[in-house]
């Protein structure tokens, strides 16, 4: 199996990204993607947990360095109908205890209904994405058109595993003009969620 390395972010959202988006104009866009996904958010924490392209995929935060990069590292990606203890493993990466299933394995109806519905303290946030991927160099950049349950937005990221070689790119592109924000502090805001530091 591949090893899989944690890789440091930065994104920015905002009405209108401006000058940034114009400096990532001079660079060839190499992929266009349209997505709806559903994000399961809570109070509790702020781990990336969301349903795409009919798997269940989370990603945990694991660090933050001075210059407000994240590091994210992928823990599961999993098919539908997924088991019990998989879909445990939402409760885990947001801190809390876990229920005791009344089934071994739940088709996504099941999963959105029973597991997600089935808490006070999740809910799921309705994200349409257009997202349309850049390769600077080996630095993945990634501009984004999304609406959180309606509301749009504009995301832009740098992602690489050297966190210098993201912040480079982060100045060049002049992103560093606008605040590092990830998908999952950005839709609680704008759903008027209150957020826990993670």
């Amino acid at each position: 199996m591949n090893e899989i390395i944690p890789r440091w972010e930065w994104r920015s959202f905002a009405k209108d990204l401006g000058q940034a988006e114009k400096n990532l104009e001079k660079y060839e866009c190499t992929r266009v993607l349209d997505s709806a996904e559903d994000y399961i958010v809570t109070t509790k924490g702020g781990n990336n947990v969301k349903v795409r392209d009919g798997k269940l995929d989370i990603k945990e935060l694991r660090n933050i360095n001075d210059d407000t990069l994240e590091q994210w590292m992928p823990v599961l990606k999993v098919g539908f109908p997924c088991k019990a203890e998989e879909a445990s493993r939402i409760y885990e990466s947001f801190n809390m205890d876990a229920p005791v299933f009344d089934k071994d394995e739940f088709t996504y109806d099941e999963f959105i209904k029973d597991v997600i519905g089935g808490s006070e303290d999740l809910a799921v946030v309705k994200v349409v994405k257009k997202r349309f991927g850049y390769m600077l160099g080996e630095v993945i950049v990634e501009l984004a058109e999304v609406t959180f349950d309606g509301v749009a937005w504009k995301t832009m990221a740098v992602e690489h595993t050297d966190p210098e070689l993201v912040m480079s790119f982060v100045k060049e592109l002049e992103l560093n003009t606008f605040e590092n924000v990830n998908y999952i502090r950005a839709m609680k805001r704008s759903i008027g969620m209150s957020e826990v530091t993670a």
